[in-house]
C-alpha cells in the first residue's frame, strides 16, 4: 500500500486491477486493466474491506501482483495503490519485525527507508488515514483517503442525515426508512447511539463536517481540534 503519483497521459479506472511488478530495485504498473471495477457490495468501504475479498488474482509470475487505485483529489493523478498476493513480490529480508517495508518510489526505482511512522498494530487503513507521511505530487506529506473518489459524498450526505436526526428534525424510523430504502445510502446504514448524534451535531455547528478527503499536517491539527471541541461540548 502507498502512494503513487502518474502522468496524465496514464489514464486508470478507480478500483480496477491492474498488474505491477515489484522488486528490490524497481517497480512498475502495466496500463492494461485485468480485473473489473470492485464489486457493488465492496465499493462503498474502504481498502481493508477490499485486501480481505476474494478478489485479487494470483501472480502471473514471480514479483507481479494485482493493484487497485483510489484517486486522492478530484482531477489529480495521485493515487492511493494496494494490492494483495498470496506471497510477497518483495524478498523477506527487507521486511522489519513488525511485517513492514517502507520504500520511496521515484521513476521506476525503489529506495528503502526507515519507517516515516509507527506501524505496529496498525492495519493498512490506519497506516494511510493516521500518519501524515505520504507525499502529494509536490512533496507535501498528508494522510491518504481509502474511500473510493465517487463514494465521499454518500458519506458526507449519510452524516448530514444522522445531524438532522440529532437536531430531532426527522424520527429514528423517518431515518432508517429513508437510508435503507436509498440506492446508496443502504450501504452505510448504523443505528447510531444518542451520544454519537450530538457529537456529530456540535462538529457540525463548529464547521467540521465535511467531505473526507486527504489532510496535510495543518489540516489534520485543525480537524483534530474540532473534534476535540464537539466532544467537549458534549459533556
Amino acid at each position: 500500500m502507498g502512494v503513487l503519483h502518474f502522468d496524465i497521459a496514464f489514464d486508470i479506472a478507480e478500483g480496477s486491477g491492474y498488474l505491477a511488478h515489484i522488486g528490490a530495485n524497481g517497480f512498475e504498473v502495466f496500463d492494461t486493466v485485468i480485473d473489473a471495477d470492485l464489486p457493488a457490495d465492496l465499493a462503498p468501504y474502504n481498502i481493508d474491506y477490499h485486501l480481505r475479498a476474494s478478489i485479487w488474482r494470483k501472480p502471473v509470475a514471480g514479483g507481479t501482483m494485482m493493484v487497485r487505485f483510489i484517486r486522492q483529489w478530484p482531477g489529480s493523478h495521485s493515487w492511493l495503490v494496494y494490492g494483495c498476493a498470496p506471497t510477497s513480490p518483495i524478498s523477506e529480508v527487507a521486511y522489519s519485525a513488525t511485517g513492514h517495508a517502507w520504500y520511496d518510489v521515484g521513476g521506476f526505482e525503489l529506495s528503502p527507508i526507515v519507517a516515516p511512522a509507527e506501524e505496529a498494530g496498525l492495519n493498512m487503513a490506519q497506516l494511510a488515514t493516521i500518519p501524515s507521511v505520504w507525499p502529494d505530487s509536490v512533496g507535501v506529506l498528508h494522510t491518504l483517503c481509502v474511500i473510493p473518489l465517487s463514494w465521499r459524498p454518500d458519506y458526507l450526505a449519510y452524516s448530514k442525515l444522522q445531524v438532522a436526526l440529532g437536531r430531532g428534525e426527522m424520527s429514528r424510523e423517518a431515518f432508517k426508512a429513508h437510508v435503507l430504502n436509498h440506492e446508496r445510502l443502504h450501504h452505510l446504514w448504523s443505528n447510531p447511539n444518542d451520544e454519537y448524534l450530538s457529537y456529530l451535531v456540535r462538529l457540525d455547528d463548529l464547521g467540521g463536517l465535511r467531505e473526507v478527503a486527504p489532510y496535510n499536517n495543518q489540516q489534520l491539527r485543525e480537524r483534530k481540534e474540532l473534534s476535540r471541541m464537539a466532544m467537549l461540548s458534549c459533556r
